[in-house]
């Protein structure tokens, strides 16, 4: 607002020939708009125009203090916008519905950007960690043939942000073990990584494509339009598989540009550390790829496998033999060992303290989510009478599943289940 006295002092200026009543009238014009007083401003400059009606400035001075006016409420609005949006019951309904009433009246919708990180400390340079990378949802029951979302969780700081298979698969987001949330996004997205103020994401009804969206829902910005399966962030880059190109590995930078591809094929399981894992389409071998040199790429399994996954530095897969039973390795392929077998079909599993936690379909069908204690294996006690294929963790270390049902966070406590989302 003090610009106008800018405004007003050049027009007093202009009015020098003029008597001292036109002056007179310029200063009072100056302590109305700075005192927010539009209305009166513009009255005042009203009367110099009718004072000197011939002065060209007068008029101009006008429109400035209107559009001063119109400026200062713009803003007002956007302030209450930018409070209220954090407060609407669906904050991304609420966005795409405000920002058509912006569009009508010819306004600009402006919200400051606020991080969901705390501290630069807590911000990811992995997206997505290893056992969130893994995670699934199917479009129908658990095992039945159809359409997987991969990747439906991801975690940062205080915050987690999870497809809610209740409202379309849509983008959610909420405070570490529970709290109120908000939507991010309304659209099916997949294969989630978030690090620092971005969000990275598979849009499943726009052809797979990878895009980026701001953990406030704001900013959605298309990446690149490779059709991928599973994608994986590390500090500026984006490592994928290109369904497009028979899932040859593929990275791009988070800007969109320099896409290459890794001279390689095969099903991308996560990134940790400075390896990639992936595995052939037929599931018989496992490799790791070095980031910085694509050429070190080293066979660490030949043996049929499913749902690898890197949990207290061991590498755990299921596999076949003589039933299903689950084996772990060190990273680098060394030290194999049967881990636990079990008479049913196995979906997944994860560590919580010393406990283990394995989703299951038991051989008289019924699914099932049991819990070990992690040193004995023996005599499971069952948590819940429904399956997932879906356990994921936050930075906080707590553990969580996801079904067709919703989201359950595990008590650390008495490994219960508890259903948040």
């Amino acid at each position: 607002m003090r610009k106008a006295l800018c405004l007003t002092l050049a027009l007093a200026m202009a009015l020098g020939g003029a008597n001292a009543p036109a002056r007179g009238a310029a200063a009072s014009v100056d302590a109305m708009v700075l005192d927010g007083n539009y209305t009166e401003a513009l009255a005042a400059a009203e009367k110099i125009v009718q004072a000197d009606p011939d002065n060209l400035e007068a008029y101009l001075l006008k429109a400035r203090i209107r559009i001063m006016a119109l400026s200062e409420a713009n803003r007002l609005l956007n302030e209450m916008v930018a409070e209220d949006v954090d407060q609407a019951p669906n904050r991304a309904e609420y966005m795409s519905a405000l920002k058509a009433l912006y569009a009508q009246a010819g306004l600009t919708l402006t919200i400051p950007f606020s991080p969901d990180y705390a501290a630069a400390e807590e911000i990811n340079a992995e997206g997505g960690y290893p056992l969130n990378l893994s995670t699934a949802l199917w479009l129908g029951n658990p095992g039945d043939a159809g359409t997987m979302l991969n990747g439906v969780f991801a975690a940062q700081g205080g915050w987690i942000y999870y497809v809610d298979p209740q409202n379309g698969y849509s983008l959610w987001k909420m405070p570490v073990g529970g709290g109120a949330r908000q939507q991010v996004l309304n659209e099916m997205t997949a294969s989630l990584n978030v690090a620092g103020d971005w969000i990275y994401y598979r849009a499943v009804n726009e052809n797979s494509a990878i895009y980026k969206i701001r953990t406030d829902g704001s900013g959605k910005t298309l990446v690149t339009a490779d059709s991928c399966v599973t994608l994986c962030v590390k500090d500026d880059w984006i490592y994928y598989d290109n369904a497009a190109e028979k899932n040859v590995l593929y990275t791009v930078n988070i800007d969109g540009t320099q896409r290459r591809s890794l001279g390689r094929q095969g099903v991308l399981h996560f990134l940790s550390d400075v390896y990639l894992y992936y595995s052939s389409e037929d599931e018989k071998t496992l490799y790791r790829m070095h980031i910085w040199d694509f050429s070190e790429t080293v066979l660490l399994k030949k043996q049929w496998h499913i749902t690898p996954v890197l949990l207290d530095g061991r590498i755990y897969y299921t596999s076949d033999n003589k039933g299903m039973i689950i084996r772990s390795m060190l990273p680098d392929g060394k030290g194999s060992e049967d881990f636990l077998r079990y008479d049913g079909k196995i979906y997944r599993y994860a560590f919580l303290n010393h406990w283990f936690f394995l989703s299951t379909r038991a051989s008289d069908g019924n699914e099932v989510i049991l819990r070990y204690d992690a040193e004995g294996r023996k005599d499971p006690v069952q948590i819940s009478d429904t399956s997932t294929e879906a356990f994921c963790t936050d930075a906080l270390g707590n553990l969580y599943f996801l079904n067709n049902n919703g989201l359950y966070l595990i008590h650390s406590e008495d490994g219960t289940a508890e259903k948040i989302g």
